[in-house]
């Protein structure tokens, strides 16, 4: 079994649906209809009330392994502005 993570995702949840999220995919389609691959952001559609729209996250490694997990949390909430200034969420990264 490979102990490499092929894929990280965090999403954020309102009532069980996705209001946002961060994740990684070897091929997918962007909001514009663009094949991409990497780090991509679930946008929030206005029309469906949920997060579901992929956008390319361009200033992030190629590949998961290129970071810890604590790096990729740490980088999702700040790009998503989640604080964690609580010593317990601080301890649990």
């Amino acid at each position: 079994m490979n102990s490499i993570a092929d894929s990280w995702h965090v999403s954020l949840l309102l009532y069980n649906v996705r209001i946002d999220g961060v994740g990684y995919e070897r091929r997918f389609r962007s909001i514009g209809g663009a094949w991409c691959c990497g780090y991509h952001r679930h946008r929030w559609n206005p029309e469906t009330l949920r997060g579901e729209g992929k956008e390319a996250m361009t200033l992030w490694p190629a590949h998961p392994t290129e970071m810890t997990v604590r790096g990729f949390l740490e980088r999702v909430f700040n790009e998503m502005n989640i604080s964690y200034k609580d010593q317990d969420a601080t301890d649990l990264l």
